[in-house]
């Protein structure tokens, strides 16, 4: 097993632009940025097996928020039910893991996806080999 922690605030994935048939990708430096924190954590070979994937992202608390409702947020018995997409969030993700760490990420053949909030911002992941189970 697995496991990473990627300090930064969640971003979703952004819609690639197209200006005379030139794709611009607005995620690009944001992925790129996910991609060092993830180098600098696992050192080991591309995984080729296939894999089972948990991906956790912790949503800062808005500063506006009373202190009865953060402690709320922060025991999980009020969801992170606001944007950006658990799908968006998790999309950005996959992209910098592949070829990062994985090898194609067609490979994943299980995704859990939560967002919740949390005092530190950033991404737990989880990665499962086929052998490991």
């Amino acid at each position: 097993m697995i496991n990473l922690f990627l300090r930064c605030k969640p971003e979703a994935q952004k819609r690639v632009k197209v200006f005379n048939r030139i794709a611009i990708d607005p995620s690009k430096e944001y992925k790129n940025f996910l991609k060092l924190q993830i180098l600098e954590q696992y050192e080991g070979e591309l995984l080729e097996k296939p894999l089972s994937v948990k991906l956790v992202f912790t949503m800062p608390i808005p500063k506006s928020t009373s202190k009865r409702k953060r402690e709320k947020m922060l025991r999980g018995l009020i969801p992170h039910t606001k944007k950006p997409d658990c799908d968006n969030l998790a999309k950005a993700v996959l992209d910098a893991m592949n070829k990062t760490i994985i090898k194609d990420d067609s490979l994943i053949y299980s995704l859990y996806v939560i967002k919740m909030y949390c005092h530190t911002p950033g991404i737990h992941i989880e990665i499962l080999e086929k052998d490991d189970e």
